[in-house]
């Protein structure tokens, strides 16, 4: 499995940056086939060859994946994978 973290601060407050990261997932153009729980301000994420979580706190954001091996004989590297998730948090936390 290759791990992924970004970490994202931000001074929206926890339940606008939750707000925030439900937007994410819910946009059509994100292509995520994975299932999403929210906990409270944790999300656990799941779906075939990855499983991670979101935590919300009040000043940052913690987006944790574990990717199949799998994904990189597709292409797709782990930098790829953060650079998009980076850019995404940065767009919705602005």
């Amino acid at each position: 499995m290759i791990e992924i973290q970004v970490e994202k601060s931000h001074t929206l407050g926890r339940h606008n940056a939750k707000q925030a990261m439900k937007k994410i997932f819910a946009d059509p153009s994100m292509e995520m086939d994975f299932a999403k729980k929210w906990d409270g301000f944790k999300c656990v994420l799941s779906g075939e060859g990855l499983e991670g979580e979101v935590i919300v706190d009040d000043s940052k954001v913690l987006f944790a994946l574990r990717v199949s091996i799998l994904v990189r004989q597709m292409g797709v590297t782990s930098k790829d994978i953060e650079a998009t998730i980076s850019q995404r948090l940065d767009a919705a936390l602005a």
